[in-house]
């Protein structure tokens, strides 16, 4: 069974709310189903107006991929070999849609697929069928065109504090009439974190501001014996695809996110980290193919702009240093383990790379002292207390990330030197500047410049470390 890719058939077409998972591989075949409970009626509430046909369609094939991304295991139990590891899968989707012949076309699918074999490094096939049973009840449109005429805007809203700080400062700058902030709810702990923070953003701000939760969770727990697939690489395919929706439903042609460049571009921490071992969820890359499938969708050009990708996370914070929002800092999430971990009185882990560059980048603006470090599970600065140096190797994964990239810019062609140990830049560079030179030569001036600054950021962590 060593090397062969877990093959899954997963089947939303059986019951309503109901997903049918079954391994394929004849020596250990199995199927199990899963209850679960979407809820996208927020949408229709906050604009009153329905989903059309391929919106609605779009919305659940983003639920059934993340659905299934969640319950087929990449290395299924008794399956491991510490000599090979079986990162990709293949995932057969049975989807119910409303516009069969849309979801058929060959462009379409193949633009489908393109987006979600890069995401998550899977090989993903889908088969459509016709929908005889609306498992989302749409209300009738009882007003058309509600935003015409405002200044509108609409982003993604995680609760983390790249979201946090970066809305914060658009806002503050734009002062738009009115704005959604869209947020794909996968437990009950994520949401009680994002009401809070929009409220501290409504009260500071003093804007017409709207939070718009989709929920999507599991009616009953996982069985034993198969337990939850943790990577969900799928995770930004199924928030980007809510976003734009609502964006599009909204009368606007951009939805706004914000992520640090450094954690969008993600670079390998070490020659040990291939492909999506480093999740692409906000890669420019990613983002650019989703725009590419929405435009389609909507039948109209339709972009995803993630409006911090030149700034670092130090940057990004900097916006809340002469607000009252500093004390809501302690309120976001930014741990890995993110919302499902269960520590009590403990939001993050302290330890894994997301926590660090929190860390980092708070410090580094100024912040710290509004981070409290009880929040903490483990406390870095105390890593000679750790019992388990294995604690350390995230830490120590960045330490080499930031030497590699230092090396690379001190040299006389930085660029040259940074796009061979990293090759993704090129690419990002390429596709990010639409192959003209002009705009991509900004591009690498600007990739540059945000290393350079993050490394000088790191080096003020990594001394109070030493």
């Amino acid at each position: 069974m060593n090397g062969i890719a877990p093959n899954y058939e997963i089947n939303f077409s059986a019951r309503a709310r109901q997903v049918g998972i079954k391994l394929c591989q004849a020596s250990d075949a199995r199927q199990y189903f899963q209850k679960y409970n979407f809820d996208a009626t927020a949408y229709e509430g906050a604009l009153w107006q329905s989903l059309s046909r391929r919106s609605a369609d779009l919305l659940d094939i983003a639920k059934s991929v993340y659905l299934g991304d969640r319950l087929a295991l990449r290395c299924p139990r008794g399956w491991f070999d510490p000599k090979k590891r079986h990162w990709k899968r293949v995932l057969n989707l049975i989807i119910p849609v409303r516009d069969l012949s849309f979801w058929k076309n060959p462009t379409v699918l193949e633009q489908l697929t393109t987006v979600l074999d890069y995401a998550t490094e899977d090989r993903w096939n889908f088969t459509f069928e016709p929908l005889h049973n609306e498992f989302h009840q749409t209300s009738l449109a009882l007003k058309s065109g509600v935003c015409n005429g405002q200044n509108v805007s609409v982003a993604l809203f995680s609760g983390g504090l790249d979201a946090f700080a970066g809305i914060f400062a658009h806002l503050n700058k734009n002062r738009p009439d009115k704005t959604y902030l869209i947020s794909a709810v996968t437990n009950r702990r994520m949401r009680g974190v994002q009401r809070r923070l929009v409220n501290a953003l409504k009260r500071e701000l003093q804007l017409s501001l709207d939070h718009i939760p989709v929920s999507l969770h599991f009616k009953e727990r996982l069985l034993p014996d198969h337990l939850e697939e943790k990577t969900q690489r799928s995770r930004g395919f199924l928030y980007n695809a809510t976003g734009g929706v609502f964006a599009h439903l909204a009368g606007k042609d951009k939805l706004h996110l914000f992520e640090n460049g450094v954690g969008a571009l993600n670079l390998p921490m070490t020659d040990f980290q291939i492909g999506t071992d480093n999740t692409r969820a906000s890669s420019p890359l990613v983002l650019l193919d989703i725009s590419k499938l929405l435009s389609l969708v909507f039948d109209k050009s339709f972009m995803i702009e993630n409006l911090a990708l030149w700034s670092t996370k130090a940057e990004l914070c900097q916006a809340l240093s002469d607000s009252s929002l500093r004390n809501s800092i302690k309120d976001t999430v930014s741990c890995d383990g993110s919302f499902s971990r269960r520590v009590r009185r403990k939001r993050q882990c302290g330890i894994c790379t997301s926590c660090l560059l929190r860390r980092q980048s708070l410090a580094a603006a100024g912040l710290a002292e509004y981070d409290p470090v009880d929040d903490y599970q483990f406390d870095i600065f105390k890593a000679s207390e750790f019992q388990n140096s294995d604690r350390l190797f995230a830490f120590r994964a960045m330490q080499v990330q930031t030497q590699k990239i230092k090396d690379c810019l001190q040299v006389s062609n930085a660029w040259s030197a940074l796009g061979s140990a990293f090759p993704t830049l090129e690419e990002i560079k390429l596709r990010q500047g639409n192959l003209s030179k002009p705009k991509m030569e900004v591009v690498q001036r600007q990739i540059l410049r945000l290393y350079s600054a993050y490394l000088h950021e790191w080096s003020i962590f990594e001394n109070r470390m030493n």
